[in-house]
């Protein structure tokens, strides 16, 4: 399940050697680090977004809901399949090591992997800022929801992904980086949809100031988070 036709596959096959040449793979115990995190943004995304579908006035926005919606879901399946179904490399890491602190869930919403290669900022895409998203749950503010996902929380996810895959190798993440192919795809599909619904919603200087002040209101929340985090 892939959004527009029209987008391609990021792969780090693509990235300059000089790019490359500069980053270091992630091990097992980092990439299920982070991968936990993936499922648990993905699944608390679909939570959030498949109810906006059913009270959306706007027929399009009704539709973009439910689609992607439901993409988070299957994103989730993929992230939670990857650390824990049969013959996944990720699933074990931490027994194999004896370094379960590693591998997650972790209460209090640490995890030296994550800090270690540069992840730290998935803590707070999982924790007060996808709560603040969830805020506008009022029919009429539809384009507050669009402008949390697309302006906010969906960029920085795509980042993470990004960041993500160019710490692979082919040779020793292939299910890896197919999961990570597909779900960038998805994401960069649902924001360049999501955005074309803000700007249609911007019709007016009122829309426009609504628009700004929410982006800013969830800025803020990122930054601090950010700050306490350390990152």
């Amino acid at each position: 399940m892939s959004g527009s036709g029209e987008t391609q596959p990021v792969s780090s096959d693509t990235a300059p050697v000089s790019e490359l040449a500069h980053q270091e793979r992630l091990d097992a115990f980092e990439a299920r680090a982070a991968t936990l995190s993936y499922m648990q943004i993905e699944a608390r995304l679909f939570e959030i977004v498949t109810p906006w579908a059913a009270i959306a006035p706007e027929p399009k926005a009704q539709i973009h809901f439910h689609t992607y919606g439901r993409y988070h879901a299957w994103h989730a399946e993929l992230w939670s399949d990857l650390c824990t179904g049969p013959g996944s490399a990720l699933a074990g890491a931490d027994q194999l090591s004896g370094k379960s602190d590693r591998s997650g869930p972790w209460p209090d919403g640490q995890c030296p992997a994550l800090d270690r290669v540069g992840l730290q900022h998935l803590r707070w895409l999982d924790g007060d800022l996808l709560e603040r998203l969830a805020e506008p749950s009022h029919p009429s503010r539809t384009l507050e929801k669009l402008v949390g996902l697309y302006r906010v929380m969906i960029p920085r996810l795509v980042v993470a992904y990004r960041f993500h895959l160019e710490r692979t190798v082919q040779l020793c993440d292939g299910p890896l980086q197919r999961v990570l192919n597909l779900v960038l795809q998805d994401e960069v599909a649902a924001w360049q949809e999501g955005e074309a619904l803000v700007e249609e919603a911007l019709d007016s200087g009122q829309a426009i100031e609504r628009a700004i002040a929410w982006q800013a209101s969830l800025e803020a929340v990122a930054v601090s988070s950010q700050q306490v985090t350390g990152s």
